[in-house]
Formats: structure tokens, sequence, C-alpha cells
């Protein structure tokens, strides 16, 4: 039975939880070395995931190396097929994927607890600590598990069916705005169902999940008691949208404010009063008062190691070309970068302020990746 509760306030029912169910990061990575065992051991020593044991497995999202520790996976280039140059910049832009499934949420959380930390600030820690890093969250699932009848999802279909709701989305699967998929529990009978809010194509960076947990446990489990009630309403949240929610978090939001903040804004069903239509008042006490929160992609910040990749991807060559023509011409090329006027521009000073900001480690990645850049080691 999951009991995780995201937060220590009294007025929450232990029959209604909130819990992070799933998270995929990139590790960004700077030199090859540390494309290996022992250097993915290192970093994910360095986030504090210490005394795992790895195991070989296979690569996924087309990484062709992979490791796994417990529940989670690891993804990242293999060193043993590097090559080309090509193939070594592909594999060191796309970093070191970490995929924590719900069960390596779980175990996550043992680890917090084992710690000395509640679940909540062990998640805020860990994630503060990935931001530091200059990981990128590229998928993130919050949950609120309710084992109380909270919603009817009958009447919630009906809404979606008449169009009694406002949302931000479209329509979801096939052109409809509801999937129901119906199966067969152990005991015969067809009263499983998902409601989709929303697109779940690869695209997308939000949709929402609506469904009976207790059916999907009774599914996998035919020789365990039944399971009791148990339904589950999940924001599925990729890319900027993941990283604005871990921002909110992590910054001090509590979970259950922040997700409903984020599904009031997203949806809200309505009831046609007297030719009006106004919220559903059951849908009211299901956001609660929470003010609606609005997942925007964030400013874009100067980045030292995403500028670097960025340099090496797409302008290394054209400017090692105009070297090459301002040396046939008799032009000190590095002279003119030197004197540029573009010293003092605001891109310039921000990619010097960050630097000034970085600890010893960091600056050593910076060192080796702008290294890497011609192939020699200094």
């Amino acid at each position: 039975m999951v009991t995780t509760i995201l937060n220590n306030r009294t007025e929450v029912s232990p029959l209604q939880t909130y819990l992070i169910d799933w998270l995929n990061v990139v590790i960004p990575v700077a030199h090859r070395n540390e494309l290996s065992v022992e250097g993915v051991k290192e970093i994910l020593e360095s986030i504090g995931l210490k005394g795992l044991q790895l195991e070989e497995s296979k690569g996924r999202y087309s990484y062709d190396f992979g490791l796994t520790a417990g529940s989670i996976h690891i993804c990242f280039g293999n060193p043993a097929k590097i090559l080309s140059k090509n193939y070594e910049k592909n594999m060191l832009n796309r970093g070191i994927l970490l995929e924590f499934s719900g069960s390596a949420c779980r175990d996550l959380e043992t680890t917090f607890e084992n710690s000395g930390f509640i679940i909540s600030e062990g998640w805020k820690q860990f994630l503060n600590t990935l931001i530091k890093r200059n990981a990128r969250i590229t998928r993130i699932d919050i949950a609120r598990d309710m084992r109380e009848k909270v919603l009817d999802h009958q009447l919630v279909t009906e809404k979606l069916a008449n169009g009694e709701y406002v949302a931000r989305f479209r329509n979801s699967q096939n052109g409809k705005s509801i999937t129901q998929i119906h199966n067969l529990t152990k005991n015969g009978n067809g009263n499983g169902w998902t409601i989709y809010l929303g697109s779940r194509s690869g695209t997308t960076k939000m949709f929402i999940r609506y469904y009976s947990k207790s059916h999907e446990q009774n599914l996998i489990d035919f020789d365990s008691m039944e399971i009791p009630f148990w339904e589950r309403f999940e924001i599925c949240l990729r890319k900027e949208k993941a990283n604005e929610f871990v921002h909110y978090f992590v910054n001090g939001t509590d979970i259950d404010s922040l997700f409903c903040g984020v599904v009031s804004d997203y949806i809200t069903f309505l009831d046609n009063e007297k030719g009006n239509m106004i919220p559903s008042s059951w849908w009211l006490t299901f956001v609660g008062e929470n003010s609606k929160i609005q997942l925007k992609a964030p400013k874009r910040t100067i980045n030292i190691m995403n500028t670097l990749n960025w340099v090496d991807r797409s302008i290394l060559g054209t400017l090692t070309g105009l070297q090459m023509i301002s040396n046939e011409l008799g032009i000190d090329f590095y002279q003119i970068l030197k004197n540029s006027s573009k010293r003092d521009s605001n891109a310039c000073r921000r990619l010097l302020e960050e630097f000034d900001r970085l600890g010893t480690q960091e600056k050593r990645r910076i060192r080796e990746r702008i290294s890497s850049l011609s192939g020699f080691e200094y």
C-alpha cells in the first residue's frame, strides 16, 4: 500500500496522498571519460546516489549502452563504440539519462528516510542537487492517490462528452477528450477504465491521466487478495513544463498546492446555472482554493556547458574557416576576437559571471570541455 505523503500538512487526509511517480533526468557530461562505468558511478555519487550495485543492461531511447541499479535505469553512449569524433560529440551532447520508474522513486524515498530526511525534503534536496549539476528534467509524473471516493469518473466522462469544461488542451486520443480502456479483473468483472485529458503524443509537454489504480494492481497480482478502492489522478509533464514544476517545488511550493494549482489551470469542469456556466462545486472541492499555476517555458539563461556544446555543434567549423581565410589575408583573427567590442556585451558578461560562481569541480569540467574542442589535452 502506498502511503507516501510529500508534505507535513495535517489537513491532508491519509486516504489522499501526493507522490512523484516517475522521473527522467539528463545529466550533462564534458569528457568521454565520464561515459564509462566508473565515470557514471562517480557522477551518481556526486548527486547523492552512493553504494549502488550497477549491472549492465540494454540502452533505451536510442542510447546504445545501459546500466541498472535496482529499478533505476542509466543510459549513455558506449565508450567501446566511440569510433568517430561525430559519434563522440553526439554522445557528449546527449549526456547521461537517469530513469526512475514508480518503484525506483519509492526506493529513492527509502534512502531519504534512511538518511534522516522526511520525504518532501529529501526530494527537494535531490532535485536541487540535480539543478546545480545543470541536469535537465525531461519527464516527471506527479500522482494524487485517492483511497476514498473523491471524484466520480462517470460524471467526468459525461462532462467531457458534453463539452462542459474549459481547458488548455484541444483534444486527446483520436480527436476525443476521453479514452476509456476496459479490461477483465481476476474475478471476471470488466471494471477497468482510464481517462486521458490532453494528448499522449511525444510532442506534448503535459497531459493528465485519471484511472482505477486498484484495477491495475489486481491485474498485475492475481494471487493476492482483491485490492480495495484506489484511484489515481496523475499529471505527466515533459521538458520545459517538467523543469518549471521542479523549479516551483524546490523553491518552497508545497506539492499539494502545486499539483492542484497546475490541474486547475489546465482544466475546469462547468455546471449550467440558470444559463450561466460556472465551475462545478465538486471540481472546486477537488482542486481546493489554490491559485492557478501556469507552467511556462523558463526564460533562457546563459549556461557555459550548453554554450560550449552549441559552439562545438554549430559554429566551430565556421569559425575555423574564417580563421583560415583571415590567415591567408594576413589578418590576425584571434586578435580580432581579443579586441572585439563584444567583450562588453551582456552575453559575455553573464558567461563570466556564471564562471565566477562555479566551484572548483565545475570549473575543471568546463576546462575539460574546452580542451575537447581541439581534440588535445591541456
